[in-house]
């Protein structure tokens, strides 16, 4: 696994720029729990699969273009996701269980493909 430096950089900036959306366009009562819950799984869950879909070269061309393509669909299902969940939910445990069972299949979609021989 090789990590480039720059479109990892980008890749964060790209993140904290979109987590800061939903900071600033927040439609319910600001500054409580969901919010910055929101935030900062938003932020996590977006530097982890965006990094993984451009920044991040494994040993092969092949096992590369599968994990930037299965990291691109998390991306966009995530990012989804959390654009509804923000406006039309108002339940912490939906949205950390939703989220974290997203982000544990992404982690093993990813290692098993990794640790593939091909």
């Amino acid at each position: 696994m090789k990590i480039n430096k720059v479109t990892t950089s980008i890749a964060i900036a790209i993140s904290v720029l979109i987590s800061y959306g939903f900071y600033a366009f927040w439609r319910g009562e600001t500054y409580n729990t969901l919010h910055f819950a929101t935030i900062i799984i938003s932020l996590l869950f977006l530097v982890l699969t965006l990094t993984s879909a451009i920044g991040i070269s494994f040993k092969t061309s092949r096992i590369t273009i599968i994990i930037r393509s299965v990291a691109g669909m998390f991306f966009l299902i995530g990012f989804v996701l959390l654009i509804l969940l923000a406006n039309f939910s108002s339940s912490l445990p939906f949205l950390v269980i939703l989220m974290g069972g997203l982000t544990l299949i992404f982690v093993l979609i990813v290692y098993a493909v990794s640790k593939s021989r091909q």
